[in-house]
């Protein structure tokens, strides 16, 4: 607990965010997340400190980089940059004069280059330039900020290259492509109601499951109900009218076939619905963050999700990164490689103390590299159980 989990699992969101955000301001509440402020979210609370943050790219394939004549006629390190692009966003805090916060050097490199073929670097308030490798520099009077990077671009190109906008341009639009297929699940889920008002969906996640259940296709109610039965806790969901603007979920007991309301059913189900509908329903591609998905889940329907989640990811094209503190979710992970279902590049587990990242490594009989996971981790269920043991032999000892 508090240990960095979180922090890594939402950084995407950060972008994500900005490069929706309405405005030039960088602003820390979104949509997704909120957060706080500067100080909340700089490493130690020190404004003298900047936010640096650095992701690699995979390009989305329908950009279509080596098969664009114009992107090719620039050189290969232009249409490398664009198959494989590291982004790094560095933002600082002025406290001198605005006492707010500024995108102050935005670039783009290739693979693990530190140095970049495009750079934007803030030169003072409402200005910037943008330098691409070998070209004149353009100076670009507004605030350096993501949403508008695209399109700022193309309405300079008569101050420079003119043959650089459309690289400009798609690689600006990579960036979008890629932030706008993350897809977040939070660690708590609403509290499942018994009705719901229809002109109410969109207030709550719980609303927005409605709605998904409501736009659903019979052949993703079947996906759903399949993942369901898996998990044990229903063979079947449908939404039920109960008057004119409300209704219920409701699910099929999988032993007697008896229609539940949602709220009937324990709240474990209601907590793991979202994340099964939303792997049932999120576009192919897309990286879905999951928190938390074995809350008010017994072991068994711990390992059960971790199933459910594989099978869904493969079969859609998903990719999962999940923050969790479920040993039963990684063990069944490990079977599942012994037993041949997955492959060791399949999975990366990363073990987080005190702001410390650790891969640890799977082979592939599913041993993980112990080396790399913290003190305690697999060890209480084992020294409960020692301590047990030893507590059972000294009261026999005694009684005889």
């Amino acid at each position: 607990n508090s240990s960095g989990k979180t922090t890594v699992l939402r950084a995407p969101l950060l972008i994500k965010q900005w490069m929706s955000a309405p405005t030039s301001d960088v602003s820390f509440s979104g949509p997704d997340f909120d957060f706080g402020s500067y100080s909340d979210l700089v490493h130690g609370g020190e404004l003298k400190r900047d936010i640096v943050m650095r992701v690699e790219l995979s390009a989305d394939k329908r950009i279509g980089a080596r098969n664009n004549r114009y992107v090719k006629d620039l050189g290969e390190e232009f249409v490398k940059l664009l198959d494989t692009m590291t982004v790094e966003l560095r933002l600082h805090w002025n406290a001198t004069r605005a006492r707010t916060v500024f995108s102050q050097i935005l670039f783009f490199s290739t693979g693990a280059s530190s140095e970049p073929v495009v750079d934007l670097v803030r030169t003072g308030l409402g200005t910037y330039k943008i330098n691409v490798r070998g070209q004149r520099p353009i100076t670009v009077k507004q605030e350096l900020n993501l949403q508008s990077l695209r399109f700022q671009t193309l309405l300079t190109a008569r101050e420079g290259p003119g043959r650089f906008d459309l690289f400009l341009f798609l690689m600006a639009n990579n960036l979008q492509v890629s932030v706008d297929s993350l897809v977040h699940i939070r660690p708590l889920r609403d509290e499942p109601d018994r009705a719901y008002r229809l002109d109410q969906i969109g207030l709550s996640s719980a609303g927005l499951t409605v709605e998904t259940l409501r736009q659903s296709t019979s052949s993703v109610l079947r996906t759903i109900g399949a993942a369901l039965r898996q998990l044990g806790m229903a063979s079947s969901i449908q939404l039920e009218k109960l008057a004119p603007g409300y209704v219920a979920i409701s699910l099929t007991d999988p032993e007697t076939n008896r229609r539940d309301n949602l709220a009937d059913v324990g709240f474990g189900i209601s907590q793991v619905l979202p994340i099964v509908i939303t792997l049932a329903t999120a576009d192919p591609g897309s990286t879905v963050l999951i928190e938390q998905p074995e809350l008010h889940l017994h072991p068994a329907a711990q390992g059960n999700l971790a199933d459910v989640m594989v099978d869904m990811a493969l079969r859609r094209g998903l990719t999962l990164v999940v923050e969790s503190h479920s040993e039963h979710i990684l063990l069944r992970l490990q079977r599942r490689i012994a037993e041949g279902h997955l492959s060791p590049t399949d999975v990366a587990t990363y073990f987080i103390d005190s702001g410390r990242v650790t891969k640890a490594g799977i082979g592939e009989l599913g041993d993980l590299d112990l080396a790399a996971m913290p003190p305690g981790f697999f060890d209480d269920d084992w020294h409960d159980l020692m301590k047990r043991t030893e507590a059972a032999a000294k009261r026999q000892r005694s009684d005889s």
